[in-house]
């Protein structure tokens, strides 16, 4: 089961995220990493990972569907060996589902306003009328 301590922590987390306090960064389509080093040097990783579910359509004939799987959400102490001191995954605890869906959608709908905004920037200034 889920800390409370640290689901309440992980809702600051959202909070943070999505007043851009903290800042994100996409390492791969499904993985983002948040990077401090006040006041202690650290990562916070958070990792959307789906899988392939195989279905047998016909006698040789396969079909692939992409399915969502789970989330897994790490915080290293970087002036330590490379283990997690917090680590939590759906798969093994599906009660930090809800708040890890919530850090996921708020990365990433900073990231998607963020995106939304350079696309914009990039349109031509229509002069004053």
């Amino acid at each position: 089961m889920l800390d409370p301590e640290l689901r309440a922590w992980i809702d600051q987390v959202v909070a943070d995220t999505k007043s851009r306090l903290i800042v994100w960064k996409m390492v791969n389509p499904s993985t983002y990493v948040w990077e401090m080093t006040q006041p202690h040097a650290a990562r916070v990783v958070l990792q959307r990972v789906e899988r392939l579910n195989q279905t047998m359509i016909a006698p040789g004939r396969i079909q692939a569907r992409k399915e969502f799987s789970h989330f897994v959400f790490q915080v290293f102490d970087l002036t330590k060996p490379a283990v997690p001191i917090v680590q939590t995954n759906t798969q093994e605890d599906p009660s930090s589902a809800d708040a890890l869906l919530n850090l996921y959608d708020a990365v990433t709908g900073v990231e998607s306003k963020e995106t939304l905004n350079f696309l914009n920037s990039l349109l031509p200034k229509k002069p004053a009328t």
